[in-house]
Parts: structure tokens; sequence; C-alpha cells
């Protein structure tokens, strides 16, 4: 799942669409507001990432929610405790549902992403930042845990086997590889909040160090921080060849042998391959189920 609302981009902004103003203004009148539209970040394909002036001096960034409203409030709310506490996110302003789907109102932070396929300087600040958040929501048990999804009806919504199973010969033998992995009710818990869409192109970064873990569009959810670095890794993976992604897979691979044991990270990836299998198949995104079979041979076979 490749970021589709962007706060940021490396080339700089665009001028903002006729259905970025109009999304906007639709914004102001629903909240009483006066934002306007100045721009769009630079990368993007699904709408949201529409940069406004919040009339205060500051920039802001508007960004489309992928969920129920309660969950976006909560994360609405939960991203500025976390602020508060110093950890790297944007100050959310507001939460504004229309008609056609539910925004994010938010600040727009320092920083540019790092390239594609950062340099293991580059991921020591990312995995340092991401660590950040270990325990942060210790005393937010209400937080969602984002199910492991290794059975089927886990999660009905973002994770349908029956729907992956229903796509070819080739990922009805990916669930089976799944399935005898079992499920264990101990994976993945824990108090840390993650970013379950940790990608280069969702972080920012100034002066060597992360100025900014941005959209958080899927929600904050609670449990082992080390699943993002599965979902970083992930990513990684399906970029082209190089001696700078080997590099860098190995750096990772390295982090989460430290910490994960090697049983419960091969459920870790199981995981993270059911839900971008669901996502692949939903959006016929045929290339991509090719691509995340060789990874399940590699992470996920017994």
């Amino acid at each position: 799942m490749n970021s589709d609302d962007r706060s940021e981009g490396a080339d700089g902004p665009r001028s903002p669409s006729d259905p970025d103003v109009a999304r906007v203004a639709a914004i102001n009148r629903k909240a009483g507001t006066r934002y306007v539209a100045t721009g769009r970040a630079s990368t993007g394909t699904l709408g949201g990432g529409v940069l406004i002036d919040l009339g205060d001096g500051r920039t802001g960034v508007v960004t489309r929610f992928h969920g129920p409203r309660a969950h976006a409030d909560q994360t609405a709310a939960i991203a500025n405790q976390l602020r508060q506490q110093g950890l790297p996110i944007a100050a959310h302003r507001r939460v504004v549902e229309l008609e056609d789907s539910i925004y994010f109102v938010q600040e727009r932070l320092p920083g540019l992403p790092p390239p594609r396929i950062p340099s293991v300087d580059a991921l020591q600040a990312i995995v340092a930042a991401n660590d950040a958040f270990r325990d942060a929501l210790a005393d937010r048990t209400d937080v969602p845990l984002l199910p492991m999804c290794l059975v089927p009806d886990h999660d009905p919504v973002t994770a349908r086997h029956d729907q992956i199973a229903a796509h070819s010969r080739a990922t009805r033998r990916v669930l089976e590889h799944i399935h005898a992995l079992g499920h264990h009710p101990e994976d993945g818990l824990g108090n840390d909040a993650f970013h379950i869409d940790l990608t280069p192109s969702n972080i920012l970064m100034s002066d060597g160090t992360v100025s900014g873990i941005v959209d958080w569009n899927l929600g904050i959810y609670r449990g082992d921080r080390d699943r993002a670095l599965v979902k970083l890794c992930f990513e990684l993976e399906r970029e082209p060849v190089s001696q700078d992604r080997e590099s860098a897979v190995r750096y990772l691979d390295q982090i989460l042998a430290e910490r994960v044991p090697p049983e419960t990270l091969r459920r870790y990836w199981a995981s993270r391959l059911v839900y971008e299998l669901h996502w692949a198949v939903q959006t016929g995104a045929d290339k991509a189920v090719e691509a995340m079979l060789g990874i399940v041979d590699e992470r996920v076979v017994l």
C-alpha cells in the first residue's frame, strides 16, 4: 500500500486542481473556516495532500482518512497527544466529514522525504524515530491493536482471505502457507504506537534526522512498533535489485532479527503479506501480486 495522501514532496508543491479547490471550499462551508488552497503535494494519486493557507501564517495540509469517523477522531486526538510528548507528528487541527469522505486538516511539518531507498544512515534515524513511540500508548488501551489476520475473518474488511483465495492458484498456495503458521494470540501485543504504512514516502527528514512521520490516514494503532519496520522492509524488497536496496534490506533484517524471535518475525511477515495481497487483489494490481510471491517463499514458507 503506497502512500496516497502526501503532506510533502521532494519536488515541491504543484498548483491545486479544481477538485482540490472545491474540496477546501466544502471544508470551509462545513467548518466555518477560511482556508485557501495553495498547492498540492508533488506525489500522490488518490486526492488529499492539498496544501492550504491556514490563515494564521502557517501552511496546512488536507488529507483523506480511510476509515470510520470514530477512528478518525481518535487518531487525531492521539496524534495531538503524542505531538505534545515531543514525537514527530503533525498537529491535527480538525476532522471534517464531507459527503465523499473524512478529512484531516493538519499543520505542515518541515523536511523532505528520503530517497525511495534510504541510506543506512537515514534508516538508522528512521529506526530511532520509530523507537520513540515505545510504550507511547501505555495509558490508552482503548486504541485498537492491528489484527494479525493469519486466520480468516480476523479483519473482514481489510484482509479478506476469501478474496485472496479467489484470485488465483498462486494466492491460494500463499494462504495455505500462512494458515500453516497458525494463530498466536500473543503476537503483536504491546503499548507502542505504530504507523501501519511506514514507508519512505511517509517520512520527512531534515539535517539527517526525522522531522515528521506523516499520513496516519489509516489510523494510529497500538502494538509492537517493530511491525512498522516489517512494512518498511517489505516496501524496500519491492524495489528493483541494487546494491543500495540490498544494503538497506540487510540493515533492517539485522535490526528485526535482534529484536523479534524468528517464528514471531515469520508471522509478522505473513501478516503484512495478507494485508498487501488483499489490497493488490482488490485494486487489480496483478503485477504486485506476482512480486509478492517471491517474498512469501523467502519470508514465510516453513
